[in-house]
């Protein structure tokens, strides 16, 4: 058999015309009729028959159509396939991050990377930043957000700008009223701090340590989303990143500068030596766009 003569036979099958099968190929009907006889010969079996002016498929010739058309319908698929990549429209996509940005930041990346590609399937996973690092090298995930800093074997490290942290804080507090806070102005205020495993905690500690001013820590908690719920019942004021802030409840929550600038640091890692996906591609560069914004 040859794949000219498969192609033949199908066209036969489909149409129950050599010359209505000699159209479709762009071929002469001798010239189907040729190969059918060849591939009748090749088979040794009988795969048309003649009733008048019908050409009639054999059982024989049914059952070997249904394996063709198996094979046929495999090709097709594999062309959509092709063409889906090429129109980025299918694929799959394993994101990694700490929990305080998978909260609030990440769901906001997700949501518009997938206004744009809604067909993409995606996979969130929430890990301390060392282990994200770990996950990703061992390429259990396509990228990973981090917030400690150096290099980690078996990734590359994206950097990204570094927005300030802001303060937040009731809308009725008396300080609401002030455009800039300062560690000054905190000092008698009751502060709700992150958690002691938090990178932003430790450059906040360290800030106010620096200028000698002691906080009343009033309540301490490991999530950001955490503390905007506390300050918005007016359990007290904080620190924290601007995508946290930014999803608060603004009837209730003010933002306001925090100075000295206290940076979110956070870094992207992705598998090293491994060219990114084109669905990563561009969830990284919805990533940098929105730290970007947030650094004005």
């Amino acid at each position: 058999m040859n794949s000219r003569q498969i192609e033949a036979f199908r066209a036969v099958v489909q149409l129950g015309s050599m010359t209505n099968a000699a159209e479709l190929l762009g071929i002469t009907q001798p010239a189907v009729s040729r190969l059918i006889r060849d591939l009748e010969a090749n088979l040794q079996l009988r795969l048309f028959r003649r009733e008048g002016n019908r050409l009639i498929s054999t059982h024989e010739a049914m059952v070997l159509f249904e394996e063709v058309d198996l094979h046929y319908r495999g090709l097709a698929h594999i062309e959509k396939v092709a063409s889906d990549l090429r129109q980025q429209t299918i694929g799959s996509l394993r994101i990694a991050a700490p929990h305080s940005l998978a909260t609030f930041f990440l769901a906001e990346v997700t949501a518009q990377f997938l206004e744009e590609r809604p067909t993409v399937e995606m996979c969130i996973g929430t890990f301390h930043s060392a282990l994200i690092a770990e996950r990703v090298a061992l390429r259990q995930f396509d990228i990973g957000l981090v917030q400690i800093s150096g290099d980690h074997p078996g990734v590359s490290v994206v950097s990204l700008p570094h927005p300030p942290a802001v303060c937040i804080l009731h809308r009725d507090h008396p300080l609401a009223h002030h455009e800039v806070l300062t560690p000054e102005l905190l000092a008698r205020e009751d502060f709700i701090s992150l958690g002691a495993r938090s990178p932003l905690r430790a450059r906040v500690d360290a800030l106010f340590t620096d200028v000698g001013i002691e906080r009343r820590q009033h309540i301490e908690t490991d999530l950001a989303a955490t503390v905007c719920s506390l300050v918005s019942k007016s359990m007290g004021v904080s620190i924290v990143d601007p995508f946290a802030a930014s999803a608060m409840d603004k009837q209730k929550v003010v933002t306001r500068r925090f100075e000295p600038l206290v940076p979110f640091e956070v870094a992207v890692v992705v598998p090293a030596h491994r060219s990114l996906s084109a669905h990563a591609q561009r969830f990284l560069e919805i990533i940098k766009g929105h730290f970007r914004a947030a650094s004005i």
